[in-house]
């Protein structure tokens, strides 16, 4: 995308970064809560599997719901705030509603994605036309939601082993 300078299609890859992050960040906050004791087995066990194998399409209508995106960002955010110790931050949810806001069709997104070719009177989807310092700055997101990614996925490979010290039983 950053090649093709397609500011639309990259805005929505870095969203979708930032959807996955937040689920990492949301496997965080609810180990560590059950670590903590404020949550029990099976209610952590129901929230693991919910972020993983959750889906919605009625192919799959015998799977379980998928963590809402919206709860998962909170979580990570929760996470990331406690562990930093910080408080009222939401870095991303602050992330994920402006890239939203840009990636939804609307101003944002149509006049990023589209130019008026007025010698041909049509819309065209600009490709190739270059990307404005503001529209560059979208890869900062990009940088926050990767360190956030990865500072998770460590997190999570220190925590799992102490959480779950014999593995978790098939029949669960």
């Amino acid at each position: 995308m950053i090649a093709e300078e397609n500011i639309y299609g990259l805005t929505l890859l870095i969203r979708g970064h930032i959807e996955s992050t937040a689920i990492m960040g949301y496997l965080c906050d609810r180990i560590r809560a059950f670590m903590n004791g404020s949550v029990p087995f099976e209610r952590v066990i129901f929230d693991i599997a919910h972020a993983l194998m959750g889906v919605k399409h009625v192919m799959f209508k015998e799977k379980p719901d998928p963590v809402n995106i919206m709860t998962a960002i909170e979580k990570a955010d929760r996470y990331f705030e406690r562990k930093a110790g910080s408080s009222g931050q939401g870095m991303l949810a602050d992330c994920y509603a402006w890239l939203s806001d840009f990636a939804h069709p609307n101003f944002l997104s149509g006049g990023s994605a589209l130019k008026l070719n007025r010698s041909l009177g049509r819309l065209e989807f600009r490709h190739g036309f270059g990307l404005s310092e503001e529209e560059i700055g979208h890869l900062g997101y990009l940088n926050i939601s990767a360190a956030l990614f990865i500072m998770f996925f460590n997190d999570l490979t220190e925590m799992v082993p102490s959480a779950f010290p014999v593995g978790l039983s098939p029949d669960i």
